[in-house]
């Protein structure tokens, strides 16, 4: 019991966060030496943090949504850090699973912010709105045509992230779980054009940086935005 009570006092929010920005870094620095043995491991170690975040710290349905997300996660991030036979695939379809479990927390635990435009703040959701949809049209006619086989796949999983996106901001989550839709959106269209047409510079860091950052927002904005709608 003394040790479960400890626990519970370690694992607060700051801690949690504290321990995800350096398990983060720490992976981000490790990517100066390519590929290396169990590679994987460090690479996740900042998203099951994050699980662990979202289980002490979260509530109810929208606690199970976003652990299963997180989850969902750390499994894409195993597939594609190890050497397997359909890796890639495998990986896609994790975060295509992660992004649809993420669109439904939020479709069901927010509410709807756009039924009208009297708003100030909903006419910017909006535009956030316009924003992702022409955004996705131009990354899937810039990266589309490159995608060969995988033409089909690649065209959902841009549809399913957008959605994210889109859900995050219709559904009025706070603006650190739109920041945090926003990241992932950035994150993967930064990883399609170097897999389909050609690396940016430091586009690993690129990637990593933006998808820590997007899961990180998600997590905290989900902490913050179940503590505003109870108070």
């Amino acid at each position: 019991m003394k040790f479960a009570s400890h626990l519970r006092h370690y694992l607060n929010g700051a801690n949690l966060y504290l321990l995800f920005l350096i398990t983060s870094c720490f992976y981000l620095l490790t990517l100066t030496l390519a590929s290396y043995p169990f590679q994987f491991l460090p690479k996740v170690l900042p998203i099951c943090i994050l699980l662990v975040t979202s289980i002490t710290m979260l509530q109810g349905r929208f606690r199970q949504l976003i652990s299963l997300a997180i989850i969902a996660s750390g499994c894409g991030d195993v597939f594609l850090a190890i050497q397997l036979e359909n890796g890639f695939i495998f990986g896609l379809i994790s975060f295509l699973v992660a992004h649809i479990i993420y669109i439904v927390s939020f479709c069901t635990q927010g509410t709807m912010s756009l039924s009208t435009m009297n708003n100030s703040l909903n006419r910017w959701r909006l535009v956030g709105v316009l924003g992702v949809i022409v955004f996705a049209l131009i990354i899937g006619r810039h990266i589309l045509p490159s995608t060969g086989q995988l033409f089909v796949p690649v065209c959902v999983y841009l549809a399913a992230i957008s959605l994210m996106g889109i859900t995050a901001l219709v559904f009025n989550m706070s603006n650190t779980i739109v920041l945090g839709a926003f990241c992932f959106i950035c994150s993967d269209s930064i990883l399609a054009h170097s897999l389909f047409k050609e690396p940016f510079p430091l586009s690993s860091f690129l990637v990593m940086t933006t998808y820590y950052l997007a899961q990180f927002f998600i997590v905290k904005g989900a902490v913050s935005y179940q503590g505003s709608s109870a108070s």
